[in-house]
């Protein structure tokens, strides 16, 4: 997998945990 997916992946996970969590 390339770098720049894996990147964008992790930003995509960071950004559904921060959404969920300002949901609490």
């Amino acid at each position: 997998m390339p770098m720049h997916g894996t990147k964008e992946l992790g930003k995509g996970i960071e950004a559904a945990i921060k959404r969920q969590l300002g949901l609490k």
